[in-house]
This record gives structure tokens, sequence and C-alpha cells, in this order.
């Protein structure tokens, strides 16, 4: 691993994945937003967020220390994670997730015909025999391990496409919006509406080009918190990696939707931390 930083420009960690997949795989940890408490930073599909014994890829909690994720991004989603830079700073941020104050949102592809729009309060809990696996426990008799937790998901369709002439199979692209954390959830949710994300075969969403180093079509877009460091709103977004655009394009998703649904700097972000005037601040609740 090597880091590489040039005066007045963020840091980047460029890592050879070669033993750990089929190709060649650098990676780069660009940062989207930077103060004096927290940095943001885009996470890769592929690179997990935090060590595990399970698992022999590094890690962001690892490559970013002593700096703490505030949240977790499943190993195959892209795209925004806040780290607090001590330990205040994260209790304080970990604090306002558990409060439902921090947005986030997410684009999705998913197999099927969505709905323009739906909002789901599933609880979710472990799978009682398959420990890499989540499910929604609609009723207090289904089996599963540990206690189920209370799980909110919100989706806006942004369009349908055909990939083929028949008409058959469509997907849809999706905006997800979730304010509740748990782990898997908006892949478990979609799964249970029947919906898979594509490239997710652990829950039914497998990917049309059938390739083994595939991750799901699930990317972090827009993180939004208030700063410990200014008490000021910030918005944060993670324009859509390669590993999304890419496959979409193989699939014939128009750039032009995925450019309009998931722009890479909306125009009320010409002053950082700009909010549009539909947005809920997270800065009303306070920290």
């Amino acid at each position: 691993m090597v880091a590489k930083k040039t005066p007045g420009e963020s840091t980047i960690y460029f890592i050879d994945f070669t033993q750990f997949y089929n190709i060649s795989w650098p990676v780069d940890l660009p940062t989207l937003y930077e103060d004096d408490s927290v940095v943001v930073v885009a996470k890769p599909a592929g690179l997990a967020t935090l060590a595990h014994p399970r698992h022999t890829l590094p890690a962001v909690a690892t490559l970013c220390a002593p700096s703490l994720p505030v949240h977790r991004l499943d190993n195959g989603t892209s795209g925004a994670l806040l780290l607090a830079k001590d330990r205040s700073t994260y209790d304080a941020l970990r604090a306002a997730f558990r409060a439902g104050t921090i947005i986030k949102r997410y684009a999705a592809l998913v197999h099927g015909m969505t709905p323009a729009t739906a909002t789901w309060h599933w609880p979710i809990a472990h799978h009682p025999r398959k420990w890499d696996r989540m499910l929604v426990v609609p009723a207090r008799h289904i089996a599963c391990r540990g206690h189920p937790q209370a799980a909110a998901t919100e989706i806006t369709t942004c369009g349908h496409v055909y990939p083929d002439q028949q008409r058959s199979s469509p997907y849809s692209l999706l905006c997800v919006t979730i304010t509740t954390g748990v782990r898997h959830q908006i892949r478990v949710h979609l799964a249970h509406a029947g919906h898979p994300i594509v490239g997710d075969p652990l829950y039914g969403g497998p990917h049309p080009s059938d390739d083994p180093t595939a991750t799901p079509l699930l990317h972090a877009w827009q993180l939004g918190f208030c700063s410990p460091a200014t008490g000021a709103p910030v918005l944060v977004t993670a324009p859509l990696p390669a590993t999304f655009v890419d496959p979409c394009t193989a699939l014939r998703i128009p750039a032009t939707l995925l450019q309009v649904s998931f722009p890479a700097k909306r125009v009320d972000e010409e002053v950082p931390g700009g909010f549009a005037a539909g947005d809920v601040n997270p800065c009303n609740d306070g920290l």
C-alpha cells in the first residue's frame, strides 16, 4: 500500500488487490469532505469498512486510522463514508445516526418493475442458520438469531429500463433513503419486496454478466449531517463510480438517466454543505 499526497490535495491510497481478485484493482480513497472534526471518503466497492477476522481484505478503518468510521457500508457497496477524528465526535455522530437525523441516500439498480414510491417499515434480524445473511421478520414466530431491529426504507423510482426488445425482465433505477442503519438493510428490504439488487446473489439478484468479481449495484450517493466542528449542515455527494456506471451502461441504462437522477454536483452545492429547500436540515435537532 502506498499513500500519496500533494500539498493542498487530498490523500489517495493505492492498493494492489491482485492477490484477492482475478484482476489487478488499484483502489483509491479520495476525500470528499473534511473539517476539524470529520472526514468523508469515497469508499470503493469491494473494500471493507471494518477489519474482520473472517476477511483478509484491508479495511477503511485501518487505512484511515486514527479516524473512526461512524457507520458501515457493506463490502460491495461504494460511496460516501463518514469518519470521526476523535472519540467525542464519534459519540455525537453515532447518537445522530440512532436519532435518525443523518441523511443517507443511495443509488440502486434492481430487478423488476418497482412502484413510483414506497416506504417499508420491516424489522430485520440475523438469519437463524446462515451467518452472512439477514432477513425480514414480519412476525414473532419467524425463526431468527437475536432480536429484530426496526428498519425504515423509502424508495423513489427514477426510471424503468427493458434491456431487450421483448420487454421482458425490466430493471428499475432507484433513489433509496434510509433513516435507520441495520446490517444489509437496503438489500434485505428490496429482496423482500421482490426487487433484489442487480449483482447481489446473496439476496437473489444475480449479475447478468455472471462476473464473479461483480459487486451489487448499490452506491451511497449522498450523506447529510451536522458538523460538530462548525455546527453547520453538510451535504456530501459521492459521484457514481465506474463500478456502478459501467454495468448500467452494459444493461442499456441511459447515461442521461444516471446523470439526471444522481448528479455528481447539485446546483445548491455551490456553497459547501448547501441544502435544497426540500431537504431535512440535520442541524435542526443539533448534536
